[in-house]
């Protein structure tokens, strides 16, 4: 297919030096560096398809980012920050919506939270869900968003019960399964804005110093 910049005037010359440019060629991507935010979603309830998800250190402190992707194609990002308490709670809240037995993880049960979340992490790319995109004004009159998984739009069930194996640690990439069951992959389905009554997570997207952030 013809590059149809060849057919518009103003075409380089031999005199022209764009060389400049290729010294960024090595790391080009056809992304922005700032990814859209799931805040930017007006309130209500969507179905999307988790397109990636991944945890990493931002300042010292560990969050999850995770890319969800709309009816349009479009993508936004959601970041639940898990550096305290309640933002892991949230977490495990969302995990439980979706269908994992993450309320019998913890030292209790010795399914320690670094393993077990680390797997759930590595099953979320593919997976459809419901969730639900909401705002409120802090006493500081600063506009605060959340997004909050309501469950996951799939017949087939999660498996439960504690890990057979040990194999793969935190860090082991998607598709490792030691002793979990795959998931089947998922297509794009519609957002909707319409209230739902059920709910389970935390804020997704609290600073260092804070539970969350303002818009």
């Amino acid at each position: 297919m013809a590059n149809p910049w060849e057919t518009m005037g103003n075409m380089p010359t031999p005199q022209d030096d764009f060389s400049d440019l290729d010294g960024f060629g090595a790391e080009a991507k056809a992304e922005h560096a700032f990814k859209t935010k799931v805040d930017s979603l007006p309130d209500g309830t969507y179905e999307v398809t988790v397109a990636s998800a991944g945890m990493e250190m931002v300042g010292g402190h560990r969050v999850l980012r995770v890319g969800l992707k709309l009816a349009d194609g479009a993508q936004v990002e959601w970041i639940s920050w898990l550096n305290k308490q309640q933002g892991v709670n949230g977490l495990l809240a969302d995990f439980s919506a979706l269908g994992f037995d993450s309320h019998q993880w913890g030292p209790k049960f010795n399914r320690p939270l670094s393993i077990e979340i680390a797997r759930a992490v590595a099953r979320l790319p593919g997976m459809k869900l419901r969730g639900l995109k909401s705002s409120r004004k802090g006493q500081n009159g600063e506009t605060y968003h959340e997004f909050r998984v309501l469950g996951r739009i799939s017949t087939t069930p999660m498996p439960t019960g504690p890990i057979q194996s040990p194999a793969a640690l935190p860090g082991t990439p998607p598709g490792t399964t030691a002793g979990r069951g795959g998931y089947p992959p998922a297509g794009t389905v519609q957002p909707h804005q319409q209230p739902v009554n059920s709910a389970s997570m935390g804020n997704t997207n609290s600073p260092p110093d804070d539970s969350s952030i303002p818009f």
